[in-house]
């Protein structure tokens, strides 16, 4: 592949300091709206010269890109996109299941449900607005997700979200999904069904909602990845 095949990049504005994480979020980005698919070469030197800063922090940024298996390394130094497989999405939506149908049922269970259903709220209105950019859509839906794990008051439960929500490949594997299946999907599909039966007190139904709206969501993304393989 030749470098024509890349989106065109935005130069560093010198007034930022932090060139590894503008690298990396202007790669990320792309890489998630499908600008630069599975196989396309990334060679440090033209990412250098089209973004206007040193090789050190674009090779800083592939390395994290590397670590978070959005890309791999290929001879003479370059990187390619990665394909997501369906066992990885696999893989990941069951421990969401794990965590957040447990979560969603300790809020119901607990001594102020309705309270936090009502904290709730407005989380689920944000995601039921169709947002044109992906990362805003991606962070209203995580902000919601999380809202109900926050509200256990289990910090060791939080960390655990975080570590599946905040990889790079749960960006992207979003971005597929929302961008293969824009015309099917309902923006905040099953979120207030959810919050609702927080609200209800009913434990073993929030639970249930939970994890019946994260299984929906491992079938739409694995028709997405088996849509973008086949593309």
């Amino acid at each position: 592949m030749h470098n024509t095949d890349l989106p065109s990049f935005r130069p560093f504005d010198r007034s930022s300091t932090r060139l590894a994480d503008f690298v990396y979020h202007q790669l990320l980005d792309a890489i998630a709206a499908g600008q630069i698919a599975p196989g396309i070469r990334l060679v440090q030197g033209n990412l250098a010269d089209q973004m206007n800063v040193s090789r050190t922090p674009v090779r800083e940024a592939l390395l994290r890109l590397e670590r978070e298996n959005i890309i791999e390394a290929v001879d003479r130094g370059g990187f390619v996109v990665r394909t997501i497989t369906g066992e990885e999405a696999r893989q990941i939506y069951q421990v969401r299941q794990a965590i957040e149908g447990y979560a969603a049922r300790m809020v119901a269970e607990s001594d102020y449900p309705a309270a936090c259903a009502e904290r709730l709220r407005p989380l689920v209105a944000a995601t039921e607005v169709w947002s044109d950019s992906l990362r805003d859509a991606f962070r209203r839906n995580d902000a919601l997700h999380r809202g109900v794990v926050e509200a256990t008051g289990n910090g060791v439960l939080v960390e655990a979200f975080d570590i599946v929500w905040a990889r790079a490949q749960s960006f992207v594997m979003y971005a597929t999904m929302m961008t293969v299946n824009l015309d099917t999907i309902e923006p905040g599909a099953g979120h207030r069904d959810i919050v609702d039966a927080i609200a209800a007190g009913d434990g073993h139904n929030a639970q249930e909602m939970m994890i019946s709206h994260i299984v929906h969501g491992l079938d739409a993304q694995i028709e997405a990845l088996e849509v973008q393989r086949s593309s």
